[in-house]
């Protein structure tokens, strides 16, 4: 898995560069709440846990009104003493619905960071979610932006789930500031 994970951000880096030379670039950062859902055996519980989000991104245009934005992010939550940190790879259509106003939806790829042994036998440390977003240009570099995503895939180990019905998803809000060079 780790493997994987490492494979993963190397081809969303290697997309960035590429696409940086055609297209915009810029950071991003803010706050990113993770919200986790906890379900066992019918009963569910959720936690939302505060922190922040630094992140780097290259667009590429499609048109004049649509183009995509990778992203590359590193988020940090904590809470009494514990710290959960992931690495999301948003890949967003972005649609200028009006000027200086645009509106976001793609996958976004996600992987926890930093986990102990026991994180490890439990979580699916790779998981996808779906991005939903706006944002908006005060000026041609400086935009605010706002995103929510939806986990969708379950963040328990599958060996876990074949002795208990439980299923855990990881959501993230974020609202940040972003500037394009």
């Amino acid at each position: 898995m780790k493997k994987l994970m490492i494979a993963f951000v190397a081809i969303g880096m290697c997309i960035t560069s590429v696409n940086a030379q055609k297209g915009k670039f810029g950071i991003s950062a803010g706050y990113n709440s993770m919200i986790a859902k906890l379900s066992i055996e019918g009963d569910s519980d959720t936690e939302s846990v505060g922190g922040f989000y630094l992140g780097l991104f290259t667009s590429t245009d499609i048109n004049e009104t649509v183009d995509v934005k990778f992203e590359l992010q590193f988020t940090s939550a904590s809470s009494e003493g514990d710290t959960s940190n992931q690495l999301l790879l948003p890949i967003l259509l972005r649609y200028e619905v009006a000027p200086k106003f645009q509106l976001l939806v793609g996958p976004q790829l996600e992987y926890i960071v930093g986990a102990d042994e026991l994180e490890e036998d439990i979580l699916n440390l790779f998981g996808l979610g779906l991005a939903l977003g706006a944002e908006i240009n005060f000026t041609d570099s400086l935009f605010f932006s706002s995103r929510y995503s939806f986990g969708l895939s379950n963040r328990v180990d599958s060996d876990i789930t074949e002795i208990i019905d439980m299923d855990m998803k990881v959501s993230n809000f974020q609202l940040g500031l972003g500037y394009t060079f």
